[in-house]
């Protein structure tokens, strides 16, 4: 037994990690996976699609691994669909290391890119980094507290602070949900909107709540107006300015 072998799991990672496999071989992705749970990695099911389901569980993992043979063109949407989100990190793991899938992969928003034989070590390592520097890009280096007491959304690096200085990482669409939701002129949801709408809506209130509780034990002020619909129940400041 080697010194990195003693170690307890959660000492090794503290991660949690979905996998989606296009690869030509599912048994040495599965291998991985094991490789990757016997050091301490939690993972969410993630079946390979191109389409992404806004309310899929494994949305919610830290990172996202997806092994392929190739970038064809369902790999190539995954990851530019789920690198316009705010989570989880895209980690692209290649069976061929082709060098213009990795330039590909990278334009396209993956976070990083290695070979599918790479050491699970290293991949661990690879993740534990990319979760690092997002905490630090997110927080702009200082634990701040918003002496006014207000709630700040940042448009440009989509970023929301709490007063208590909790950042959470934002999509596009949750930079322009939170925006709604602040506006006191605007009827966000009304009961004689379509139904289709509602529950979009809905779903999407749901997942940003969650989103935020992954970094924080505070709730989000969000209130639901009974026969009404949502509004944002707190000050909220809006900057434009970059992290």
């Amino acid at each position: 037994m080697t010194a990195n072998d003693s170690q307890p799991a959660a000492s090794r990672a503290a991660l949690t990690m979905a996998m989606m496999d296009f690869g030509d071989t599912p048994a040495d992705a599965m291998a991985l996976r094991d490789a990757l749970e016997a050091r301490g990695a939690d993972f969410i099911h993630a079946p390979p699609s191109a389409e992404v389901d806004p309310d899929a569980p494994w949305l919610d993992a830290d990172v996202l691994l997806v092994t392929a043979r190739l970038l064809d063109a369902r790999v190539s949407a995954l990851i530019e669909t789920v690198s316009a989100k705010a989570s989880p990190f895209v980690i692209v793991l290649s069976e061929t290391g082709d060098f213009f899938d990795r330039i590909r992969a990278l334009e396209l928003g993956a976070d990083d890119f290695l070979r599918r034989d790479s050491d699970p070590r290293e991949i661990l390592a690879r993740a534990n980094s990319l979760i690092r520097r997002g905490a630090q890009r997110r927080s702009g280096g200082a634990d701040a507290v918003n002496d006014d007491g207000s709630w700040v959304l940042n448009d440009v690096s989509r970023i929301l602070r709490s007063p208590t200085g909790t950042v959470c990482e934002l999509s596009k669409g949750d930079v322009r949900l939170i925006g709604a939701l602040a506006e006191e002129d605007i009827d966000i949801l009304t009961a004689q909107k379509d139904p289709a709408q509602v529950n979009s809506l809905r779903v999407s209130i749901s997942r940003l709540r969650r989103r935020f509780r992954k970094v924080s034990a505070e709730d989000l002020p969000i209130r639901n107006i009974w026969g009404l619909g949502y509004s944002f129940d707190a000050p909220l400041r809006r900057i434009s300015a970059r992290a």
